[in-house]
């Protein structure tokens, strides 16, 4: 009877001992998978939870579930694992993994701009993974792109090409080449632009990231934008609305389950520290924790809206201001350079003509280019486009632009029936073609999307019908 209990314990410590060695190859496995394939990886980590009954292999295999799922733009799940892995590593005193899920959280919390004041969250590894040190070196060349320091730039992107090999991490290839792309479009080398930007795309599809796909379908549209291709910018806008659904529903539940999972664990924490000697003092702490957060989450949220409202209404100043005086402003601008190409006379019959134009509605009509307003004004494209640029400050485009936005904003505020129009409506009524270009452009001059406008102005209409019946 002893002989075989004793081969029945030696042949479950066998069977344990395989089902361990399989659970420590699939891990070894999915770490090499997770940057190139995320959405295997995770496949794997998820096998290896049902059937690892090893805590510290459970607790990888969160992390690597909670690192698929950030390659893969998924936050809020990441955010769900990597808490989990987090406890995990609490619960086995194991700091090195604590703090590599905490750096994980945090980066997740960064890119929704959820900045936490907790220092649990802002733990620092001093060897953070190859993969996210070029994540911060990209971060900082793409900061450098936009203070036009391509220079620097340039700098940060070889400094990651030093730190991990581009080959064996689709991901950070992909972030590369859509850096390089950036760099080519300041340079205004369109075609290469758009061929670094095609690269990145195929690898962000295969990694499925819909944030990633997002920008780089807004570079490809702003790239075929700047090459005259609108078959092809209009194909990417198309894209870039499906995108912006998805990546808004995302985004909105990754918010969702962080103001969730972050007031989980401080209120776990806080029922640990209830046992201790300390609960008194590290109530009120902990309570201060949270009305900070509280009050930072609601900043965020109110930061934005805040500047898009005073943008409307240095806006809605600008357009009460009257116009200067067209022979005042032609003589004041005598002593200006000029260009011997077009005389004085004509200059000023053009301008002459460009007002009778804005105040028509002519820039409505959705096929006005440069070369129609030239010929309804007699006159050529380049002389047009030099009165332009000298006169109104600005090139035909961002002319024409402008006077379709002061019309449609000056129908919403005087017509009450163009305050219950859809957006696509009031695009087609001020001569856009597409509604995704319409908003942007709108937000770009106004300082706030048409839908907030509306709002605003509906909210004045309000307040202006009220006041009469306060003061009776």
């Amino acid at each position: 009877m002893k002989v075989i209990l004793f081969y029945i314990v030696l042949s479950w410590g066998f069977v344990c001992l395989a089902q361990q060695t399989e659970s420590e190859k699939l891990l070894e496995q999915a770490e090499k998978l997770v940057y190139s394939d995320p959405a295997e990886a995770k496949r794997i980590s998820e096998h290896n939870l049902k059937i690892s009954t090893n805590e510290k292999e459970i607790m990888k295999s969160y992390y690597i579930q909670a690192l698929s799922f950030y390659i893969m733009g998924e936050y809020s799940k990441s955010l769900e694992s990597a808490f989990m892995s987090k406890k995990k590593a609490a619960d086995l005193g194991n700091d090195e993994w604590k703090i590599k899920s905490n750096d994980l959280i945090n980066r997740t919390l960064n890119f929704l701009q959820l900045h936490v004041p907790n220092q649990n969250f802002v733990e620092k590894i001093k060897d953070s993974e190859p993969e996210f040190q070029a994540e911060d070196l990209f971060q900082k060349a793409n900061l450098s792109l936009l203070r036009n320091h391509s220079d620097s730039a340039i700098y940060y992107m070889n400094e990651a090409k030093s730190v991990i090999d581009l080959k064996e991490s689709a991901w950070a290839n992909a972030l590369y080449l859509k850096l390089k792309g950036d760099v080519f479009f300041k340079e205004l080398k369109l075609d290469s632009a758009v061929a670094n930007y095609q690269s990145s795309t195929l690898i962000a599809q295969k990694i499925n990231n819909p944030f990633l796909l997002y920008d780089l379908n807004q570079k490809l549209a702003n790239a075929y934008l700047a090459l005259d291709n609108i078959s092809k910018f209009q194909e990417h806008n198309q894209l870039l609305q499906k995108l912006s659904n998805e990546t808004f529903k995302l985004e909105n539940d990754a918010s969702n389950s962080a103001h969730m999972l972050i007031s989980k664990d401080l209120d776990d924490k806080y029922l640990k520290l209830k046992n201790g000697y300390k609960f008194g003092l590290m109530s009120v702490v902990i309570l201060l924790v949270l009305a900070i957060f509280i009050k930072i989450i609601f900043y965020i949220r109110n930061r934005n809206k805040l500047k898009m409202y005073r943008n409307m209404l240095e806006y809605l100043h600008r357009q009460k201001l009257p116009e200067p005086n067209l022979n005042t402003t032609t003589e004041e601008k005598q002593e200006a350079p000029k260009s011997p190409m077009i005389l004085k006379e004509s200059e000023n019959q053009i301008l002459a003509d460009l007002e009778k134009f804005e105040a028509g509605k002519k820039f409505t009509h959705k096929d006005m280019s440069l070369g129609m307003l030239a010929a309804q004004l007699n006159t050529n494209t380049k002389y047009l486009s030099e009165v332009i640029n000298r006169q109104k400050q600005k090139n035909f485009n961002s002319y024409i632009n402008e006077l379709r936005i002061n019309y449609i904003t000056e129908k919403i505020k005087s017509d009450p029936n163009y305050l219950n129009y859809k957006v696509s409506y009031l695009a087609e009524e001020c001569g856009f073609s597409s509604h995704s270009t319409f908003t942007t452009v709108f937000k770009s001059i106004v300082g706030v999307s048409p839908i907030m406008f509306v709002e605003f102005v509906k909210d004045e209409l309000k307040r202006e019908k009220s006041e009469p019946a306060l003061n009776e």
